[in-house]
């Protein structure tokens, strides 16, 4: 039996990229574009149009397939359609015989023995190499053999403008650039709004329009921060730890910045900002939660190891008055920094005057392409404790 597509008005770069019969395309477009519905839309046509062949549905990871692009697939798919389903075994059967593999790609060479007809990678602009784009290339050789991928383009050095643009071969096409505001009356107009309030210059151009920009120098300008001697009354003040537990000179860098909020300003205050292993990083903690205060809430970044360090913080008793946020973070360093770059450019960010300033204004005028961003990232951190728009409270018990 066939498999009916839900009837839907594609904005004209969706149409575009649905009627190209390349056997290798790519739509390249900003964020609330459309790109990932009109992938899954392409996913069922294949279905269609290729009964008993297998295909897969695959993005970069297997938390954003299961929160975005296998949601969305699933909103297209008619009632009926499948007949089986193995969750462990990630697989999908629909009724004319056609399975669909679906999986997050982590491990590219768990991906080298499947023969499949075809495969949608969302997002595929989020892996920094290749390889998982070549492995799935390796994988299309029966049916028709069709591959497309759905993504927000990475900038002029990413493998994806290599492919795609600078040196792309025969039998491969691509699509942009699909905006934002191409798809507007799918969106939410609140979305929209925000976004292009919140996103700035080239940042603005590649998650909105979907363009092929270099990023490296271009978030923050070293003329948008205001620096003070003095704060005002009032100012709700957080402490944020970015932690990397280790001394070796490649590691990252522990930072901690100190951020209060007033009627709409920022300002960051005694950044702390080197390399420690974990004790003596959790004693410098404890040491500054008190010189701070009860008055300055903590957070730590709720990943990885972060989590035993947060639950060793938890049964400090020095920190027994204190409350600690585990912040989790939902967005990349790119989006995080976003917030507080948007009020930076309308001159709402204040740094307090210090010896941490210049080195910190160094890093953030390179971010995102510098060596380290890890002051950048507990800015972020702060940002987003302030707004409490992420995170589990955790009282602390001595």
């Amino acid at each position: 039996m066939e498999v009916e597509i839900k009837q839907v008005t594609l904005t004209p770069s969706q149409s575009s990229f649905w009627l190209d019969l390349h056997r290798i395309r790519a739509l390249f477009g900003g964020r609330g574009s459309g790109k990932t519905t009109v992938g899954a839309l392409e996913a069922l046509k294949q279905i269609e149009t290729q009964p008993g062949i297998p295909g897969a549905i695959i993005a970069p990871d297997y938390p954003s397939l299961m929160k975005s692009t296998l949601p969305e697939f699933m909103n297209w798919v008619p009632d009926g359609a499948i007949v089986d389903q193995n969750k462990q075994e990630k697989w999908l059967l629909f009724r004319n015989g056609s399975r669909v593999y679906y999986s997050g790609i982590d491990d590219p060479d768990s991906w080298r023995g499947p023969n499949l007809g075809w495969a949608w990678f969302d997002e595929s602009g989020r892996k920094k190499s290749n390889e998982a784009w070549l492995v799935i290339l390796g994988c299309i050789r029966i049916g028709r053999a069709r591959l497309w991928t759905t993504t927000t383009p990475r900038g002029r050095s990413h493998w994806l403008h290599d492919v795609f643009v600078k040196n792309a071969k025969p039998g491969i096409h691509w699509h942009g650039f699909a905006s934002s505001r191409e798809n507007a009356a799918n969106l939410d107009p609140l979305f929209l709004e925000t976004l292009e309030a919140s996103y700035v210059g080239p940042w603005r151009e590649q998650e909105l329009e979907g363009h092929f920009v270099e990023l490296e120098g271009t978030i923050f300008k070293r003329e948008w921060f205001d620096i003070v001697n003095e704060v005002p009354d009032g100012v709700e003040w957080v402490r944020f730890w970015d932690l990397a537990v280790s001394v070796r000179q490649s590691a990252d860098f522990t930072a901690a910045a100190r951020v209060g909020e007033k009627d709409g300003h920022l300002y960051i205050a005694d950044m702390i900002r080197d390399r420690w292993e974990w004790p003596d990083a959790r004693r410098l903690i404890i040491e500054t939660s008190q010189m701070d205060g009860l008055g300055v809430e903590l957070g730590v970044e709720k990943v990885a190891f972060q989590l035993a360090a947060i639950q060793e913080l938890e049964r400090e008793k020095a920190l027994i008055a204190h409350s600690i946020w585990a912040v989790a973070p939902d967005k990349d360093k790119l989006a995080r920094a976003m917030p507080w770059a948007s009020r930076a450019q309308a001159g709402r960010v204040h740094l307090v005057n210090g010896p941490w300033v210049p080195d910190f204004l160094n890093e953030v005028c390179d971010f995102p392409q510098g060596s380290h961003d890890d002051q950048v990232d507990a800015v972020s951190g702060a940002v987003q404790l302030l707004e409490q728009s992420a995170g589990d409270w955790v009282t602390v018990i001595g």
